[in-house]
């Protein structure tokens, strides 16, 4: 009898031994054969405008668009009259290519937070790092003071018609933040990171024209094997 049990429990052993090895073997390879998948987001937050008005009805801010591997990240049909408060989403033509342009009517001007985002997509053949991601257009920006070296490229906000201050005191700056991220892997095998371009500008007053924008560009690990999940700053690489 005891031979029984004895045989009975090596067996039982054998068979927990088998399901645990099948059910990390399935898991295993379902993990490294599911395609992944990425997604995209492009945000921009526009600050202090109620402090302002303009010589126009219609009041225009043209900002840069995103693109990954050298194509437009969104369609134009998505990005196309999108309204974010009372501001709407217009894609136009300038002498440096298409933008795109934040609209409002009337002088009574409120903050923008305008933010696009794609669905998850299949990530296919190509891979992509962080000089893969820009914002157009790129422009030769000259080196001030040593600077332009830190950044990972430089862009253009484009103001057609003067801010000006409706306040007799001093009034807070318009700032212009841009964010462009581009989500790894986060269900397949392709472990990608996560990159982001980043840029802040001030808006002068009583000024129209092109303002460049420094673009500097982070990274983090899309799974944080240690638990952090802070964006690390990538300074260009040394001519």
């Amino acid at each position: 009898m005891k031979k029984f049990f004895f045989f009975l429990t090596k067996i039982t052993i054998c068979v927990v031994i088998i399901i645990v090895v099948f059910i990390a073997g399935s898991d295993w390879y379902i993990h490294v054969n599911q395609p992944g998948y990425y997604q995209s987001q492009y945000s921009i937050n526009i600050r202090n405008l109620s402090y302002y008005s303009t010589d126009g009805f219609i009041t225009d801010i043209i900002v840069p668009i995103p693109q990954l591997n050298h194509e437009d990240v969104f369609f134009d049909e998505s990005m196309q009259g999108q309204t974010f408060g009372n501001w709407k989403s217009v894609l136009v033509a300038t002498d440096d290519g298409k933008m795109l342009a934040l609209q409002s009517t009337g002088n009574n001007l409120s903050d923008i937070s305008a933010s696009f985002v794609t669905d998850y997509r299949r990530i296919g053949t190509t891979r992509w790092e962080i000089n893969d991601l820009s914002l157009i257009p790129v422009i030769e920006q000259p080196d001030n003071n040593g600077m332009s070296q830190f950044s990972h490229s430089t862009t253009i906000v484009y103001i057609p018609r003067k801010f000006s201050s409706i306040h007799e005191e001093n009034s807070p700056p318009i700032t212009v933040d841009i964010e462009y991220i581009v989500f790894g892997d986060r269900t397949g095998s392709d472990y990608i990171d996560d990159y982001q371009l980043q840029g802040t500008i001030v808006i002068p007053e009583d000024y129209s024209g092109k303002i460049p924008l420094a673009v500097h560009a982070y990274s983090r690990a899309p799974i944080p094997r240690d638990g952090n999940i802070t964006w690390l700053r990538i300074n260009p690489e040394s001519p």
